[in-house]
């Protein structure tokens, strides 16, 4: 069965770059969203969160990093938080940044320049993993939900036994 169309947000400085991110993921089928800063992600995540499914951004930009986009995520509502985040780097990758971008939340951590298959697979499989652990959580919060329910449920079978039994004494 085909995907649904998936968005991809691209964050990068250099306009060159961000074309041929472009250009590569809408060939491969995707939706891409385009932002020149963090700045303008942000306008782009707050206005339609939901849209987004992968975000790819670059660590080095003017002003504010990749780094700077992460801290931003985390304390947002769950449809923002939750979006994975790729880092790319044309930089040696020091291995400081690497951890830095991994323990604030990305998913991935690609240094430029890369064969462009390997970065559209790396996007798919975070994308496919994200669905995953979403959909589970959403399978456990519905089961959590009628678990409560069925709790309900079973207090209020009590209550009507209760019921009925003293409505049987005071008939008899």
């Amino acid at each position: 069965e085909p995907k649904p169309k998936r968005t991809i947000l691209v964050i990068d400085d250099s306009r060159p770059t961000l074309e041929l991110l472009q250009e590569l993921f809408a060939d491969r089928g995707f939706h891409v969203r385009a932002a020149e800063s963090v700045a303008d992600a942000r306008i782009i995540l707050n206005k339609c969160p939901e849209e987004i499914d992968l975000i790819l951004s670059d660590i080095s930009m003017p002003r504010e990093t990749g780094f700077d986009l992460l801290r931003w995520l985390k304390p947002q509502t769950i449809e923002i938080a939750s979006i994975p985040v790729i880092l790319t780097t044309t930089q040696v990758p020091e291995p400081e940044n690497r951890i830095l971008g991994l323990s604030l939340g990305a998913v991935d951590y690609v240094v430029r320049p890369i064969d462009l298959e390997e970065l559209v697979l790396r996007v798919e499989n975070a994308m496919d993993h994200h669905s995953e652990v979403e959909n589970l959580r959403h399978s456990l919060e519905t089961q959590e939900n009628l678990a409560v329910l069925g709790q309900a449920l079973a207090a209020t079978n009590h209550e009507i036994k209760n019921m009925v039994a003293i409505i049987a004494m005071s008939a008899s």
